[in-house]
This record gives C-alpha cells, sequence and structure tokens, in this order.
C-alpha cells in the first residue's frame, strides 16, 4: 500500500511537470528524467540499466526528491 502511494505521488509529481518549472521547484533535470520513469512503475535496477548509472544513484535521487516532497 504504502509503494503504491509513493507512485500515484510520483505519477502526479510527473504530470505537472511545467507547472513545478514555473514555480521554481528544486528538482534537477535529471530528477525529473528519474521521476518519469518511476511514474511509470519501473524498478531502481531497471531504471539504472536505462540511464547506464548505478542502482545507489538512482535511490540518491529518489531519496532527494522524496525530500523535497515533504518540504
Amino acid at each position: 500500500m504504502v509503494a503504491e502511494k509513493v507512485l500515484t505521488q510520483f505519477q502526479n509529481i510527473s504530470l505537472m511537470g511545467n507547472v513545478m518549472e514555473t514555480v521554481g521547484s528544486p528538482i534537477t533535470s535529471r530528477e525529473k528524467e528519474i521521476l518519469s520513469y518511476v511514474a511509470t512503475g519501473q524498478s531502481n535496477k531497471q531504471i539504472a540499466n536505462n540511464l547506464e548509472i548505478s542502482e545507489q544513484t538512482i535511490k540518491n535521487h529518489v531519496s532527494s526528491i522524496l525530500r523535497e516532497i515533504k518540504r
């Protein structure tokens, strides 16, 4: 249930992409890219493979996104 709630939040934020840019969102372009993958339900491992970076880097970006969501 928690995973579904987080995924829904990521999907909603992803859909707001242009709105977030206009309000000066602190989410980086790379985080937005990762967010779009998360919003489609891809795992950290799948995203890491797609972007050819480590799974830990994906986890770091997701953690950063979650911190910004809580603000």
